[in-house]
């Protein structure tokens, strides 16, 4: 399988041949491109071609529900039953059943949204809805309980928010020791867990429940359950629709405000600049009024005279450390200004929304693992007509990267 354009969110993919796995992705196929409703993992478009099957798929989340240490709170975990019970509504309304709803198939965005995956087992038969509700009791159970949990963990919350978790739990395992035919409907039941936990959150952030062990990008892949990649060249195509925040990695970005002439002799023609700062020195505070003379940064400040700049509009920006690669989108894709730094040495790609406007560290806005990286470039993506960022493989592939904006 091989991606072909990475444009607006979604990946346009080929697999080539016709044996069963191809069957398989057809199947799934069908099945994902009657679902409309936000928060699953879909289908854009699916299309037969000569040599294949050709699809476009949208990618979210880097971890799975199950990576969240438990027992979650009981506003978090109230939050998550009805954030996935609404989409299981939405799924269900035009006649989808996922069919095996576990904490693996529960994938966050960076915010702490949930989001359904792993649909090669769903169905399209609505008999079998009552399969994706007792699913959902037993994950909320799941959530709000664990076998680790103890009595001063029980302590150290509000007794109000004890007092919901006991009800919220005698609620649920009630529901699981009925009936079928006395099982209430999935809309009864989110509207009795909304009345148990009015404060019922969502979104907070990866930071509002720890993670049991750090994880690797986590892959949705329509053609088979989610995997963990392990620095697998596709991890940040995978990765497309996440932003690991990185909220104290300053990479030591530095502005100097030259004219634009003296900012267009200075600067290389290309928008690739090889980048050569210590990164020590460059977290520093940069401030120095011969920059206003289109003098460059002397080694006393910290950045030596040769380094290169990379030069948005009038301004000039020293980013990275030596050994790094810089690529300016101005624009890119969402006629927006993106700043790319790839760090050969750790297989990282930082990514940068925006620069700072006065002398200060920026922290870039998200950053991807790389694998047998040999270089990157800013290009024209042929399917879109946009600038994007290329990226050469050391096999000699060449994809198109464009990393797609949170709202």
């Amino acid at each position: 399988m091989r991606v072909e354009s990475d444009a607006s969110g979604a990946i346009r993919m080929v697999r080539s041949g016709t044996g069963p796995a191809e069957s398989a992705v057809r199947s799934e196929a069908a099945i994902l491109n009657r679902v409309r409703g936000p928060g699953v993992v879909a289908i854009v478009a699916s299309t037969e071609i000569a040599d294949g099957f050709e699809f476009s798929t949208s990618w979210i989340g880097y971890r799975s529900l199950s990576t969240l240490r438990r027992p979650l709170s009981v506003n978090r975990a109230a939050g998550f039953c009805l954030a996935i019970g609404s989409t299981l509504q939405r799924i269900h309304a035009v006649g989808v059943v996922h069919n095996r709803l576990d904490p693996t198939r529960v994938l966050l965005d960076e915010k702490g949204r949930p989001t359904i995956c792993g649909f090669r087992s769903a169905s399209i038969d609505s008999r079998l809805q009552g399969c994706d509700v007792a699913a959902l009791i037993g994950l909320t159970l799941w959530m709000l309980d664990s076998p680790d949990v103890t009595s001063s963990t029980r302590r150290g919350t509000r007794s109000d928010h004890r007092l919901q978790r006991r009800r919220l739990l005698a609620y649920l395992h009630s529901l699981a020791e009925r009936r079928d035919d006395e099982m209430p409907t999935l809309e009864e039941i989110l509207v009795t867990v909304r009345r148990m936990v009015p404060g019922a959150t969502l979104g907070l952030g990866p930071e509002a429940d720890e993670v049991t062990t750090p994880q690797q990008t986590v892959a949705v892949r329509p053609s088979s359950e989610p995997v963990r990649t392990q620095r697998s060249r596709w991890a940040p195509i995978a990765a497309l629709g996440m932003a690991i925040v990185v909220g104290s990695t300053a990479l030591g970005i530095r502005i100097s405000h030259d004219s634009p002439q003296r900012a267009t002799e200075q600067s290389s023609s290309s928008t690739t600049e090889e980048v050569d700062v210590d990164r020590s020195r460059a977290m520093a505070a940069v401030s120095d009024p011969s920059a206003e003379t289109g003098v460059i940064l002397d080694a006393e400040s910290g950045i030596p005279p040769e380094a290169p700049i990379v030069s948005i509009g009038a301004s000039r920006y020293r980013i990275g450390r030596s050994g790094d690669t810089a690529v300016v989108l101005a624009p890119d894709c969402d006629r927006q200004t993106s700043i790319y730094l790839f760090r050969p040495e750790s297989g990282v790609l930082f990514v940068f929304d925006s620069l700072a406007t006065s002398e200060v560290d920026t922290a870039p806005t998200s950053r991807f693992p790389l694998n047998d990286v040999s270089s990157i470039e800013a290009d024209v993506d042929p399917f879109t007509g946009c600038n994007a960022l290329a990226i050469t493989f050391a096999d000699g592939h060449r994809e198109h990267f464009t990393r797609p904006r949170t709202p």
